[in-house]
């Protein structure tokens, strides 16, 4: 029986860790403002486009919207004397400008 051991093992060189070099804390602070202020205005450019995607919705379905918060925010009762009433008033302006005419 042959007893070889394994690979010799390679001798590692002792790695000396270097300390790091403290920073004052005004400079630490001066370079997160600094990185808080680029972050900033690139959320502020992807805010505006938001807006604006927003706007644009808001202006595209505005009926289904009005009609979501009438639906959820009043009852049937509530929607059929609104709406009486609302014919009501036309029916006034219209006559107020046959009168003008």
């Amino acid at each position: 029986m042959d007893k070889s051991k394994g690979p010799a093992k390679r001798s590692t060189a002792k790695v000396i860790k270097q300390t790091r070099v403290r920073r004052h804390p005004t400079e630490i602070i001066g370079e997160l403002k600094a990185i808080r202020a680029t972050l900033a205005a690139r959320m502020e450019e992807r805010f505006q486009i938001m807006d604006a995607r927003i706007a644009n919705l808001q202006v595209r379905y505005e009926k289904q919207i009005k009609l979501a918060e009438l639906a959820s925010s009043m009852s049937i009762e509530e929607i059929t004397q609104q709406l009486d009433t609302i014919k009501q008033e036309h029916k006034l302006l219209r006559m107020a400008i046959r009168q003008k005419t």
